[in-house]
């Protein structure tokens, strides 16, 4: 669900190059159809309709083996409650026809809204929480009522933007490392992660939240003698400089 949007469109694309068999369920099939790749693929099967319509869905969802949704509304023109209620369809859907691995991307806002840790005072937070990011803590609330019927895990990227596959990324149970620790996310690497996880049964049932690994720092090639005299030059250096500092005061 949501393949016309950035993520969705870039799982199709690594969906394919793993080569899955994709059904891609969009209410608008312009941008894929322009990609003329994507439109002669012999495993990409489009299908049009509307998340919140249980006919359209449970015509998509008959005969899939896993539903990845990264269905959103766009934060100032978007249908606010489109998770939360695409979302009551979809699990309809999914337990009628039987199948069970769902894979659903919320936001990392969810674990600070339910930790307190937004002001709901901040005029911006208070429009996105009182909307999408609210509708967002819900879906999940939705998923995790029929854990007796799916195995379902919930994934919660932090900002996410354009950019390269590297396959490097943070995952956790809890909170992400601070901030100065976690950059933002590159669609391609949340979308490798969900991919990764399809068929993984330890992640049934969990919730994990998803950061941009920072690259690590070059060790140093200087020996321990080096390292030494370089120390003892740096200090010989500040001493030279409050010195001066001390000599203008004086002056």
């Amino acid at each position: 669900l949501g393949a016309n949007g950035r993520t969705g469109l870039e799982l199709v694309k690594q969906g394919l190059e793993r080569n899955y068999r994709v059904t891609a369920f969009v209410r608008d099939d312009k941008l894929l159809l322009e990609d003329s790749a994507l439109r002669k693929n012999q495993n990409l099967l489009i299908v049009r309709g509307s998340p919140t319509s249980q006919s359209d869905l449970d015509r998509c969802v008959e005969n899939q083996d896993v539903i990845i949704n990264v269905i959103g509304a766009r934060l100032m023109t978007g249908d606010s409650t489109i998770s939360s209620h695409s979302q009551v369809v979809l699990n309809n859907a999914m337990k009628k026809h039987g199948v069970r691995r769902l894979i659903v991307v919320t936001s990392y806002g969810c674990l600070g809204l339910r930790n307190n840790l937004i002001n709901t005072r901040k005029l911006f937070s208070r429009m996105f929480m009182t909307g999408i990011l609210k509708d967002k803590a819900l879906q999940e609330d939705i998923i995790q009522r029929d854990t007796a019927d799916l195995d379902w895990t919930i994934v919660r990227p932090i900002t996410l933007k354009d950019g390269d596959l590297s396959k490097k990324y943070v995952v956790s149970s809890c909170e992400l490392p601070k901030t100065d620790k976690i950059k933002v996310l590159t669609r391609k690497d949340l979308v490798h992660y969900l991919l990764s996880i399809i068929n993984r049964r330890d992640e049934f049932g969990a919730i994990h939240s998803i950061a941009g690994k920072p690259k690590t720092a070059k060790p140093s090639t200087h020996s321990p003698l080096e390292r030494k005299e370089l120390s003892r030059q740096q200090k010989d250096h500040q001493a030279i400089d409050l010195s001066t500092v001390a000599d203008k005061r004086l002056l």
